[in-house]
């Protein structure tokens, strides 16, 4: 069975008791603020969640359009200056998310360090569940301490959307996923995180297939 994510999610009190919303827009709703990253946007693909919930991607439009028409979501597009094609489609959360705080805290800065700590893992869980669908190098099964720190250091010096077009990149590279001639290496995930130019390499192109850079599109929608 295909691993699926482990990362929390959430379902507010105005959604959950919304009874006009069909139980497949809550649940999605969920999966959204669990892929929300620190500026408070998704960007998955309805591939993405069509692949991951076994539904067809016309499917994960009605919802999302159920979502959006309800108020719960803003939808907005990127488009590449130069073709003026679509280059990905962000989703925002427009409810009021209410999270009971923890009784034992009263002190304010405790508090912010804990929700700072979750946002944290949250990222760190969406990275590791993207980069095991790829399903092109060898999957991640403990986020140790060290990778843990390895992680957040990528974070802070190549950035969040740069890492996981780095994992995209790098999965449609023949040597970096030992599928050149005569390789016997390929990638992990302590490769690319074990420094702060190895992403950036990929990202320049460096170890991409000549073939792969003229026919590379990502699918956001």
């Amino acid at each position: 069975m295909e691993d699926k994510p482990n990362y929390y999610a959430i379902i507010p009190a105005d959604i959950r008791y919304d009874k006009s919303l069909k139980d497949k827009a809550k649940f999605l709703y969920a999966e959204i603020t669990a892929l929300c990253n620190k500026d408070g946007y998704c960007f998955a693909s309805n591939k993405y969640f069509a692949d991951l919930y076994g539904v067809r991607k016309e499917t994960i439009s009605r919802l999302l359009n159920e979502l959006k028409n309800r108020g719960y979501i803003e939808i907005k597009l990127e488009y590449d200056e130069k073709t003026k094609e679509i280059k990905r489609r962000l989703i925002y959360l427009l409810t009021k998310m209410s999270i009971p705080l923890d009784q034992t805290i009263n002190n304010p800065i405790d508090q912010k360090v804990k929700e700072n700590n979750t946002s944290i893992n949250n990222t760190i869980n969406i990275l590791v569940d993207f980069y095991n669908r790829l399903d092109k190098f060898p999957k991640i099964k403990k986020i140790t301490k060290q990778r843990k720190n390895k992680i957040i250091s990528r974070l802070k010096d190549v950035g969040y959307d740069n890492l996981i077009k780095a994992f995209e990149i790098a999965s449609k590279s023949s040597f970096l996923t030992g599928n050149a001639k005569n390789s016997k290496w390929k990638a992990d995930f302590d490769w690319f995180i074990g420094n702060d130019t190895n992403c950036i390499k990929v990202l320049e192109g460096k170890y991409s297939d000549k073939l792969a850079e003229e026919q590379e599109k990502y699918e956001y929608i």
